[in-house]
């Protein structure tokens, strides 16, 4: 498996997967629409008069664990479609059994995290993001064929084949 998705973002991911309908898309729309901030808990505050039905600490558990994946995302080397379907993979196949995902929900919780990781806003953020860091320390790469340790152990084999 390629992802190795650490426990310290399991609880969101699960909250994510367990949303209704109606407050994934409140979610979505609120980040589409609000002007994103690079701090998670800020956008958090941002956001939670329009998403009424996410607590105030799960939509802060929620958004640091989306910014971080766009985040792991931008650093690795994988076309988009194949990042997200493997972050996917990764959780249908986890062996922690609060992330696995039934096989009869798969299509509407890959659909949920197709159109959270898909947001505009947060894209551009996770590459002007990347790019402050390329210029900290311009003697790292931004590829490399090494396996990725990033953000709390989010883990990315890039050497695996691509589709």
């Amino acid at each position: 498996m390629p992802f190795v998705i650490p426990k310290r973002y399991v609880p969101a991911l699960v909250k994510i997967c367990r949303l209704s309908d109606a407050a994934a898309e409140e979610l979505i729309q609120a980040l589409e629409s609000t002007t994103v901030t690079p701090d998670s808990d800020a956008m958090a505050l941002r956001i939670t008069e329009h998403v009424p039905s996410i607590p105030l600490d799960d939509l802060k558990l929620i958004l640091d664990a989306v910014y971080s994946i766009y985040l792991v995302r931008e650093f690795v080397e994988a076309g988009r479609n194949r990042f997200k379907r493997e972050l996917f993979e990764a959780m249908r196949d986890s062996n922690d059994p609060e992330l696995s995902v039934p096989a009869s929900e798969a299509p509407f919780v890959k659909e949920r995290f197709e159109k959270l990781l898909s947001i505009g806003a947060l894209d551009t953020l996770s590459k002007a993001i990347r790019l402050q860091r390329e210029g900290e320390r311009p003697s790292v790469k931004r590829r490399s064929s090494r396996t990725y340790g990033l953000f709390s152990g989010l883990t990315f084999n890039p050497s695996l084949p691509a589709p």
